[in-house]
């Protein structure tokens, strides 16, 4: 029982390397990649969903943690930089929105931008910049922001094995800025596997050390195995 556990719980760890279910059409992959691109990761709740499934001798018990970091870690900016520099290591001219936007209220005025997008259905609207921001991107010669949208760490813990299955459920948008209009916007998931020692809240100790390495790692996994089919940039 317990290795047969085992083997579904990795079959699951593969899936988390990176998945959109379509495709950038290729003639903006060839834009893209041709252009220079702003790069930006916002989470919208800085926290670790915790959800720990404890094996007893006659039964199993289900415990529900939550960790709040938004006051240790930029993780925004931090990601932003990662996303970036990635990017560039994949052929894409890329800077973060840290590089460019150094007015706070510029970088907020985007982030809200992205966050406050939904119609009065309550339904996620395509992307839109204000006048200001659209003005300001041209004229830092930036064609395109990409946007990596993720909601929170969700984490999934198995104290049988001693592993945590981590998830950060996102959203990537491609946005024109020359024609001021989305051209891109699917599901894209990211995570991975991680051992832990003692207890999976290890994961918080030495200012947030272990996660934010895994978390950088996962990124940059994303955008160089999953970005270039994602961006259509393999056949350009």
């Amino acid at each position: 029982m317990k290795k047969r556990l085992l083997i579904t719980f990795c079959a699951v760890l593969v899936v988390l390397t990176a998945c959109a279910s379509t495709n950038l059409r290729p003639e903006v992959g060839t834009k893209l990649k041709s252009g220079n691109v702003a790069a930006m990761f916002y989470m919208d709740h800085k926290t670790i969903d915790y959800d720990e499934l404890v094996y007893k001798v006659l039964w199993n018990e289900k415990r529900q943690q939550l960790a709040t970091f938004g006051s240790f870690w930029d993780i925004d900016k931090d990601l932003s930089n990662t996303l970036a520099n990635t990017m560039g290591k994949i052929g894409i001219s890329t800077k973060s929105v840290n590089q460019l936007l150094f007015d706070e209220d510029d970088y907020n005025a985007l982030r809200l931008c992205i966050v406050d997008n939904k119609g009065p259905d309550g339904k996620n609207w395509p992307l839109t910049l204000t006048p200001g921001l659209q003005k300001q991107f041209k004229d830092l010669d930036v064609d395109y922001l990409v946007v990596l949208r993720t909601v929170s760490f969700s984490a999934e813990v198995n104290s049988m094995f001693k592993h945590i299955l981590m998830r950060m459920p996102s959203i990537l948008i491609i946005y024109d800025i020359n024609n001021g209009k989305e051209e891109y916007r699917e599901l894209f998931g990211m995570g991975g596997g991680h051992k832990y020692n003692k207890s999976a809240r290890e994961l918080e100790e030495d200012g947030l050390k272990q996660l934010k390495k895994l978390a950088n790692q996962w990124i940059a996994t994303a955008v160089e195995k999953q970005f270039p089919k994602t961006l259509s940039l393999a056949t350009n």
